[in-house]
């Protein structure tokens, strides 16, 4: 039988009061009790998406496509796509570029610019009339779930 987290932990967040003795504690469980609240929290939902939580559909909706096309594959077809796409379109502006002191001061709007036409265009499949970052926040904030990423901005923040 796979080892199946969702309902792990599930059963370890029911039995967290301590009432469920029959229940020895895994050492997944150890690991996360031991974990502050602030990532607790973020670990159970993240847990959803996988393929017996509730939120693997939105997952596979918003997450999955950007793992496989620009996050950790490269697919130079939506690329080129994106490319055109952003020399022929009638909306398009100019982007800058800033140049820092290192790569982490350094911005290249261009870029950016390629990758939202490839994730919110192509993937999420966002009208060209459409605002996309309002599409976006729409799409994503509607969900409760680690795809929701201004929650789990929030949770990676300094401030928090």
């Amino acid at each position: 039988m796979l080892y199946d987290p969702v309902s792990d932990l599930r059963r370890f967040v029911a039995s967290a009061d301590g009432s469920d003795k029959k229940s020895p504690i895994t050492p997944r469980q150890d690991m996360l009790i031991k974990c502050d609240s602030r990532a607790q929290s973020p670990f159970a939902e993240l847990c959803e998406c996988l393929p017996t939580g509730r939120d693997h559909a939105d997952f596979e909706r918003y997450i999955k496509p950007v793992r496989n096309t620009v996050a950790f594959h490269y697919d130079p077809k939506q690329v080129n796509s994106a490319l055109e796409f952003r020399t022929t379109h009638p909306s398009n502006l100019a982007c800058s570029m800033t140049v820092g002191e290192d790569i982490h001061s350094c911005r290249f709007e261009f870029a950016d610019v390629v990758l939202d036409t490839i994730v919110y265009r192509k993937l999420w499949q966002i009208p060209v009339d459409a605002d996309v970052r309002v599409e976006a926040d729409l799409q994503t904030g509607a969900l409760e779930s680690p795809c929701n990423f201004s929650n789990s901005q929030e949770i990676l923040s300094p401030s928090s």
